[in-house]
């Protein structure tokens, strides 16, 4: 036992028979936080349910934990959650973010309930607790969605955070019908998600004051120099949500975010960035195929997609191996990329790079539609209409051509069409007689 460690225990000691209401809870800290054979768990536990006891809120918070975790008592979720929540209600804020957790994740026993989640993240980042502004900026741009098509944003997760992929987050969910190009492939523009859309453009006034706290708390957390807080606060600049559109800043966050902070998951969009800079800027090919090769490292299947890609454009001037090329088409492909999937089969139709193989080309092109990959089903639906390398069956065909235009959304658009077209017979025909008649006289 150390000197400073006994000292500290006789007094605390001494001022607890004395009636120190302080004097337990901060004996709990004591034996919970010491080093070494100084620690106990048991005798923290003990102190801690003295303060409790005695009403001292700070003590629900560490009892409720050591319950939850078994330290110091037997394993006890229900008691636990219970003092939890009662240490939130008297406003402990340490038990803000936790409950958060709790809730967003549904942990502990307790059900997820996004209701909770934000405004217990709320009263966390209100109290100042940096690791609530970004899920609260997430679950704002989450309300503003809502506000805006009426109903609830079933992909609203305070605790996603970006992703390796081109951006899929809270912020490009804003867009419409956004796709990565129109055959469902991964393209740099895709990446960046050109900001533009009428749905961002003409917001609603309670959309808009939503985008607005999602860009206030999303600044916070860049102010906190919270990595993925600046990362998402580039969104913002390259989507034009609650500010104008500036891929000057949006540049200068994520170059912040790959060069400084080494974020894997920005390392993808500061490439895209940087080739699309590289067009005033020639310097930056090779700062953008460094980064995009960083991505590709990060096991991203976009990232290695893209580096295929950039290796058929002979514009491109840097010089990418056809071999380099397939490994990463491959590896994208590993990890169960359907336009990977695509290419590879067409590698294999071609026999370029991979031999000529008309059966694990098939394989292939099935696995990649059943996984909606819409270029795969179209080619299936010729594979089999006109009886190339498979007997020819039109049923097959009809099947394949109907996936991919429901994946496609045109056949979405052709019932929409037709039933307005019915809508207009019903309603306006006599009318449409009408004018006609009219317009003879």
């Amino acid at each position: 036992m150390s000197d400073d460690f006994k000292e500290k225990e006789e007094m605390l000691l001494a001022r607890a028979e004395k009636g120190d209401i302080t004097a337990p809870y901060r004996l709990g800290t004591l034996y919970k936080t010491a080093g070494g054979g100084d620690k106990n768990l048991k005798k923290a536990f003990g102190w801690f349910e003295k303060a409790a006891k005695a009403e001292c809120v700070p003590a629900y918070f560490d009892l409720g934990l050591m319950f939850l975790n078994g330290e110091g008592t037997k394993k006890n979720r229900k008691k636990g959650m219970e003092l939890v929540l009662a240490a939130g209600k008297k406003f402990d804020v340490r038990s803000f973010f936790f409950l958060h957790g709790v809730y967003a994740e549904g942990l502990h026993g307790v059900a997820a309930d996004p209701a909770e989640a934000f405004l217990w993240a709320h009263r966390a980042a209100e109290a100042g607790d940096a690791r609530a502004f970004l899920p609260l900026s997430k679950r704002f741009i989450g309300l503003a969605r809502e506000s805006r098509d009426g109903t609830q944003d079933p992909t609203n997760d305070p605790t996603n955070g970006p992703t390796n992929g081109p951006t899929n987050g809270p912020i490009e969910r804003l867009r419409d019908g956004s796709r990565p190009d129109a055959a469902g492939d991964p393209t740099f523009a895709g990446v960046l998600r050109p900001p533009g859309t009428r749905a961002i453009a003409s917001p609603t006034s309670e959309t808009a004051e939503n985008l607005e706290k999602a860009f206030f708390w999303a600044r916070r957390a860049h102010k906190e120099n919270i990595p993925e807080g600046t990362l998402f606060l580039s969104e913002f600049y390259l989507n034009g949500a609650h500010v104008p559109p500036n891929r000057k800043k949006a540049f200068a966050l994520l170059k912040k975010c790959a060069m400084k902070h080494k974020l894997p998951s920005s390392f993808l969009p500061f490439a895209a960035l940087c080739f699309e800079t590289a067009k005033k800027n020639p310097k930056l090919w090779r700062q953008g195929f460094r980064f995009l090769k960083k991505a590709a490292r990060t096991d991203s299947p976009v990232a290695m997609f893209l580096l295929h890609k950039l290796a058929k454009d002979s514009s491109v001037p840097v010089k990418i191996s056809q071999g380099f090329a397939l490994k990463n088409l491959k590896r994208a492909a590993a990890l169960k990329f359907p336009p990977a999937w695509h290419e590879l089969a067409l590698r294999f139709l071609a026999g370029k790079g991979a031999g000529k193989n008309g059966k694990k080309a098939m394989a292939l092109l099935k696995k990649a539609g059943a996984k909606g990959h819409v270029p795969s089903m179209k080619l299936l639906s010729e594979m089999y209409r006109s009886g190339e390398l498979v007997k020819k069956n039109d049923s097959a065909a009809n099947k394949w051509a109907a996936a991919a235009s429901r994946a496609s959304g045109t056949s979405k658009a052709a019932t929409a069409a037709k039933a307005e077209k019915k809508s207009r017979r019903a309603s306006g025909g006599d009318s449409e007689k009408e004018s006609r008649n009219d317009s003879r006289k």
